[in-house]
């Protein structure tokens, strides 16, 4: 049963969850009854792929690298390389350059920027200035990946470049035509050409493109049932999906996804047969520790299997992972566990790879990074409380207490509500996250008075 005492889809059934607040949104897909992937995206964060327009600030000391200022809250890392495409020169302070994330911001450290821009469709990655035309390795069959390498080049121009996506290739044939592709070029064209038109017009840092959006990837395999906690939300689903079958549900959506982050943030999963999974991430590694609990070796081993794989995909894990399983006495256990962890994995639209077992017994699991974990997004540690000694962030805590707000607003019907917070938390809600604290204000409709607080803990907020 879900937070919302409802039934979620049984069986085969896709359901999503989308829960719009100030300052962010939340979003759960469920398969078959079960939280498989939480997101949550922050307003003003860049996304992977956003394109904009930033200027050089500062020089990396001890290297030709440069900090880019694309209007986030700290400036974007380009290194020498990314920073060399198309010039005879490394940028220079000041400098106004177009540039694109490859990676989000991760802790202190800001974005990371090149300037090899590309813009990605369904079939194609476009380069409007990378030269040349591939095909996706994913594709197995190399009559398919000719065939659509000689479709390609005879469409691309010669300062154009192509990759072709794993998703027009096709069994017999069967796979995207010429057609098909040439539409799908000429939409990217379309779209770098108003790239480059914002671009002459803007003033940096400006944001040229939003790059990929996690609720758009997800509409990309309708789900059966889309719900969701906010009007706003609901009009942009049902322009993106008027197919779908969208229920609003502002409660339930609430209780739901607060319940999948309280479970994609704990340190301990429990097995079916009384063992237990220890989650914890530090900076250089995951560890996945298995615990048997006292009971069968074997089901404990065989349940965490399944079980890790679904938890790496829930809290967005990724870069080195090392799982320790229990050691088994009988012959093959450790390749027969490996073999049914890479088999769980490989549902996981993100690119993972398995190896092991090591010597030692361990098995080393490497995900391709594409966004922060969400812990990373939601916790703050320190050198001294890694993993499940993690704290949640000030504009976790501030996003959570704008929430209360407007539920209070809304339960109670009273006008003139003020916000008793942290210190640390009313900083960020005058700073960073000012914006979010303004469609508070709107949705109030009245100004929202902080109380700053000083002697308060961090996780302490009061609506007054």
């Amino acid at each position: 049963m879900t937070g919302s005492g409802r039934e979620l889809l049984t069986g085969s059934g896709r359901e999503l969850l989308v829960s719009r607040s100030p300052g962010e949104t939340r979003i759960v897909l469920y398969e078959a009854g079960r939280a498989v992937e939480v997101t949550v995206v922050r307003d003003g964060v860049p996304m992977v792929d956003s394109i904009h327009l930033g200027r050089v600030v500062a020089r990396v000391a001890g290297s030709a690298a440069v900090l880019v200022d694309i209007g986030a809250e700290r400036p974007g890392f380009l290194d020498s390389d990314d920073g060399r495409h198309g010039r005879s020169a490394p940028p220079r302070e000041g400098e106004a350059l177009m540039v694109q994330v490859t990676h989000e911001a991760r802790g202190a450290k800001g974005a990371r920027l090149t300037t090899a821009v590309t813009l990605a469709g369904e079939d194609m990655v476009y380069g409007p200035t990378r030269p040349g035309v591939s095909v996706s390795r994913r594709i197995a069959d190399a009559a398919e990946r000719d065939r659509l390498a000689g479709l390609v080049r005879g469409l691309v121009r010669a300062d154009e470049g192509i990759v072709v996506r794993s998703v027009a290739a096709g069994a017999a044939g069967a796979g995207a035509d010429g057609e098909r592709l040439d539409a799908a070029l000429a939409a990217l064209r379309r779209g770098w050409g108003e790239i480059e038109t914002r671009r002459a017009a803007a003033v940096p840092p400006a944001v040229l493109h939003p790059g990929a959006d996690p609720l758009v990837e997800r509409l990309g395999w309708p789900p059966d049932l889309i719900r969701c906690d906010e009007a706003g939300m609901q009009a942009r689903l049902r322009r993106l999906r008027p197919e779908a079958r969208i229920e609003s549900d502002p409660t339930g959506v609430r209780d739901d996804v607060e319940a999948a982050l309280a479970a994609a943030l704990a340190p301990e999963v429990r097995l079916p047969s009384g063992g237990r999974l220890l989650i914890v991430p530090t900076p250089a590694v995951v560890t996945i520790d298995v615990d048997g609990g006292g009971g069968s070796v074997t089901a404990a081993n065989r349940e965490a299997a399944t079980e890790i794989a679904r938890q790496i995909r829930l809290r967005g894990l990724s870069g080195h992972m090392v799982v320790d399983f229990i050691p088994e006495r009988s012959s093959g256990a450790g390749r027969r566990l490996v073999e049914a962890l890479r088999s769980a994995l490989a549902a996981d639209p993100v690119p993972t790879h398995v190896a092991g077992p090591t010597p030692f017994g361990l098995v080393e699991v490497v995900r391709e990074r594409r966004r922060a974990p969400l812990a990373e997004v939601l916790l703050e540690t320190c050198g001294s409380c890694q993993g499940a000694g993690a704290e949640p962030s000030a504009a976790t805590v501030a996003l959570a207490a704008l929430r209360a707000v407007l539920a209070e607003a809304e339960a109670r019907r009273v006008a003139g509500l003020g916000l008793a917070a942290a210190a640390d938390v009313v900083a960020v809600l005058e700073g960073p996250l000012r914006g979010a604290l303004a469609e508070t204000e709107t949705r109030l409709g009245h100004r929202l008075k902080l109380f700053s607080e000083p002697s308060w803990g961090r996780g302490m907020y009061r609506v007054v």
